[in-house]
């Protein structure tokens, strides 16, 4: 009886170790894999007063090859980063897009709601940050010159518990970050 249970220990302490080599292979793949392809990536971050009044800022992709940068197809994406206690329900964003290319610039007003009725969040998150995107331009060559400029025409007050905001470029088509849910939410 005791060869047989040697036998069922030796087994069970292989499979056992296995396992751990298998959750450490799992973790180096996951460690050294592309999960955010983001070309581009600037933020304006904010204290707990809220955007300054008159806040705007202009947001300039330089690329470090300009000839290849302009080959690509990208996606413009606005990200706003706010905390649970934000004052607003949405923020209410100019925006308005400029390249030497083009003679006119284009602009648009976001109303981004930030919270669902109920209260809860919409953003990604956890602990009481969260974070919330919109896709302003699907699959767009970047020209010489564009700039993205951002301004809100809400108050300080009214803002208080936005974090930041910021615009990150991609590659048309590529995936989006990878978000783990928090199920204490």
């Amino acid at each position: 009886m005791t060869h047989n249970s040697s036998i069922l220990q030796s087994i069970l302490r292989s499979a056992g170790s296995r396992l751990y080599g298998w959750i450490a292979i799992s973790f180096l793949i996951c460690g050294c894999a592309n999960i955010t392809p983001v070309e581009y990536s600037e933020f304006d971050y904010f204290g707990r007063e809220g955007i300054p009044s008159g806040w705007m800022r202009d947001f300039s992709p330089v690329p470090a090859d300009s000839a290849n940068f302009n080959r690509r197809m990208y996606d413009v994406i606005l990200t706003v980063r706010y905390n649970s206690r934000c004052s607003s329900r949405n923020i209410i964003l100019d925006i308005e897009e400029f390249s030497l290319s083009n003679s006119e610039p284009d602009s648009l007003r976001i109303d981004m709601p930030l919270f669902y009725p109920d209260g809860r969040p919409l953003g990604i998150g956890n602990l009481g940050l969260y974070e919330i995107s919109d896709t302003l331009r699907r699959d767009i060559p970047i020209q010489e010159g564009y700039t993205i400029s951002v301004s809100t025409p809400l108050s300080s007050k009214e803002t208080s518990g936005i974090n930041a905001i910021g615009i990150r470029l991609s590659g048309s088509g590529e995936t989006t970050p990878l978000y783990i849910k928090n199920f204490f939410n």
